[in-house]
């Protein structure tokens, strides 16, 4: 980050940052027993609006739009790592957090570099978060 970006900048990698940070935390929780009550929040929270969050963020400027995709892409990407998972015969939490972890952190990704890339008055192709 360079020093003229202006705080709605830093605030959004900021945001992106913790985004995929969050899927990492949720992702060592589940080493916790399973029936804590810390773990199963975590993990049902994060996997519900974490992921689809990660790539509906950059999308979409409208708060509802933005829960809706979220939770849509969430949920789309949950089961399509389970089912991956349960074809490849493995019955891990652990390693399903991590798959999931991971495309967070892949759409946090996308989403920092579209809001740090410098923006010129007549870039009207890019649809970023204002906060």
């Amino acid at each position: 980050m360079n020093r003229f970006q202006s705080i709605p900048e830093k605030r959004r990698l900021l945001y992106y940052g913790l985004l995929a940070l969050s899927g990492w935390a949720t992702w060592a929780l589940t080493f916790l027993p399973p029936a804590a009550p810390v773990r199963v929040g975590a993990v049902f929270t994060f996997t519900l609006v974490g992921p689809g969050l990660a790539f509906a963020a950059p999308l979409t400027r409208d708060p509802l739009l933005r829960a809706i995709l979220a939770v849509t892409l969430s949920l789309a990407i949950c089961l399509l790592v389970s089912v991956g998972a349960t074809i490849a015969r493995d019955g891990s939490t652990s390693l399903r957090m991590v798959v999931v972890a991971g495309i967070t952190t892949f759409g946090a990704l996308i989403g920092a570099v579209r809001a740090a890339r410098p923006r010129t008055p007549d870039d009207t192709s890019s649809m970023s978060v204002t906060q």
